[in-house]
């Protein structure tokens, strides 16, 4: 039921960007074998400090898209690319990850 109601959600324009990549990245890390409170804990800091354009990379590497994943982290700037690892390792911390 829940994942209908998501897909309708999302057809429906009711569910932004930034959510569908939170998204991702939780299923990315529950797979990783983290808890479902770390995760929402690591999606939520990333949806809060992370430019759209790194969130999108990060979603789509945790959705498994490879390929699309390196194609958007190669138009980042290095500042950008920087951020990726603060904030991995702020995340780590702070939302008691154990895989990420």
């Amino acid at each position: 039921m829940g994942a209908v109601l998501v897909f309708g959600l999302v057809l429906g324009g009711c569910v932004d960007e930034t959510t569908e990549r939170k998204s991702a990245l939780v299923a990315g890390c529950l797979r990783d074998g983290n808890t479902s409170a770390a995760c929402e804990c690591m999606a939520n800091m990333a949806g809060e400090s992370l430019e759209p354009a790194v969130l999108e990379a990060m979603a789509l590497g945790a959705d498994g898209r490879i390929a699309e994943m390196e194609a958007a982290y190669s138009t980042l700037t290095a500042a950008q690319k920087s951020s990726v690892s603060t904030f991995v390792q702020s995340a780590k911390q702070a939302c008691n990850l154990s895989e990420y």
